[in-house]
């Protein structure tokens, strides 16, 4: 397979597309217009959906790092490829247009050559969090190399999705996480094994209803909430879960006309203390995108004092991403070559 142009034009598509799924409209750009938000983006992506076949995955993997690309291809299924791969698709697209509209906004004279994809590099932080290169970020303008590092950004993928969050929040965090019953126990024996994950409290809100259904349902919501504050702070698995204890996670419920558990009312009253302390500056919102997949983020708004601040609850709607999104919003994006 022959390498792709990466030095074509940012804003135009390759003259050969064949095979790959139609551009969407020009109103689906990647970055909103209002970029003094706390949460900018929140995008969710099916790796079962239509349209990401062999081929694609093949071509994005020529768009990320050579050290990323070898880490994506060390997994040995499949599956765990496509989740690997398109998360970080999703957040270099993201990146690349948040640069882009920062440089559109505040081009310098003395730096009026625009962002490139290349000029944005990642790396990893202690915690193996994806984090900005800063020492690489010195080919961005001024302005927007600030812009970049004062972003926050947060990825999380289980099941079939991959979610990616970003925004100007002084912390942000998410997860995601699949609603399995245990293979080899009861939903009882399984919980035993994860006492010190949750406090008493929150055990006991697990566990409120006789139902395992719901008890699993809710374990997993409560298990979404601790992680995406975890990694909201960015302190990995150094911190005891245990010191973290939720509140007001309102209970769930049992349709009545075909008895499934239901998970996806958006919640966004939940707090949290650590230590026993409470925190007023964190926020969450968990909600879920069908009956296996509940959702979680946190964040801290550095922006509540601005005119422009808007609460996470009022603006959250997580955005279905498709591969025809992926495939316009890469600069110069060609099947040519590939055949």
């Amino acid at each position: 397979m022959a390498a792709a142009d990466h030095s074509a034009s940012p804003f135009s598509m390759g003259n050969s597309n064949a095979g790959l799924p139609a551009p969407p409209s020009t109103d689906s750009s990647p970055v909103p217009t209002d970029l003094n938000r706390p949460v900018l983006v929140q995008w969710a992506f099916n790796v079962t959906q239509p349209g990401l076949d062999q081929r694609l995955m093949d071509h994005l993997l020529t768009w990320v790092q050579t050290e990323e690309r070898t880490r994506i291809q060390q997994f040995m299924f499949d599956k765990d490829r496509r989740l690997a791969l398109v998360g970080r698709i999703l957040m270099r697209c993201f990146l690349f247009h948040y640069c882009r509209a920062i440089d559109h906004s505040t081009l310098e004279e003395t730096h009026p050559s625009p962002t490139r994809w290349w000029d944005v590099q990642l790396t990893r932080s202690a915690h193996n969090k994806p984090i900005i290169n800063s020492a690489a970020a010195t080919k961005l303008a001024p302005t927007t190399r600030q812009a970049l590092l004062d972003l926050r950004f947060n990825l999380s993928h289980h099941g079939n999705w991959v979610i990616f969050v970003a925004g100007r929040a002084a912390a942000l965090g998410v997860d995601v996480s699949r609603i399995e019953p245990p293979r080899h126990e009861s939903v009882s024996d399984f919980f035993s094994y994860m006492t010190e994950q949750f406090t008493p409290f929150e055990w006991a809100c697990i566990q409120r209803s006789p139902d395992p259904r719901i008890q699993l349902a809710q374990f997993h919501r409560f298990w979404c909430l601790k992680e995406s504050f975890v990694k909201a702070k960015g302190v990995g698995l150094n911190l005891d879960l245990q010191r973290i204890e939720f509140h007001r996670v309102a209970p769930l419920i049992v349709t009545d006309d075909d008895h499934t558990v239901v998970i996806n009312n958006t919640e966004t009253n939940i707090s949290v203390t650590l230590d026993g302390h409470a925190q007023p500056s964190w926020h969450f919102l968990l909600t879920a995108f069908d009956s296996e997949h509940p959702v979680a983020i946190a964040y801290i708004d550095d922006l509540q004092n601005s005119d422009q601040a808007i609460s996470l609850g009022a603006q959250m709607q997580f955005r279905q991403i498709t591969p025809t999104h992926i495939c316009s919003w890469i600069p110069g994006l060609s099947m040519q070559g590939m055949e």
